[in-house]
């Protein structure tokens, strides 16, 4: 199975030509930069990049992921914001966790319905 944040981690390479930008920008190790390009190109049984010494260039098959890939991305963004965009009075802090060996954590401001939320007598004081 394939790891949204496999995905996401390629959209920032491929995007920015480089395994180090990429990594600086998703504020993680260059080596889980590494091994999630590994991860995704093992499991696509596919090169997704051709690698030198000096850069990286996408391949014809890294080239058409990378268009899927911000598609992808944009409507998760585009949910998350619809999600995020009910009635300001019924909003709590939720995180979204999305499990991987990176470990991205978004924070998001999701509406939960009021029965879901603690009821005063059950809140510790």
């Amino acid at each position: 199975m394939i790891d949204l944040n496999d995905l996401r981690v390629f959209a920032y390479v491929a995007s920015l030509n480089s395994f180090s930008l990429a990594a600086d920008a998703l504020n993680i190790h260059k080596s889980s930069v590494s091994r999630s390009i590994a991860r995704l190109e093992f499991l696509l049984d596919a090169s997704l990049l051709a690698r030198t010494t000096r850069k990286i260039e996408l391949t014809q098959r890294g080239i058409a992921l990378k268009a899927h890939c911000m598609a992808v991305l944009a409507r998760i963004n585009e949910a998350i914001g619809i999600a995020g965009g009910f009635d300001a009075a019924t909003r709590v802090p939720a995180a979204v966790l999305i499990e991987s060996d990176i470990a991205l954590v978004h924070r998001v401001r999701m509406p939960r319905p009021a029965r879901y939320l603690p009821h005063r007598s059950t809140m510790a004081t």
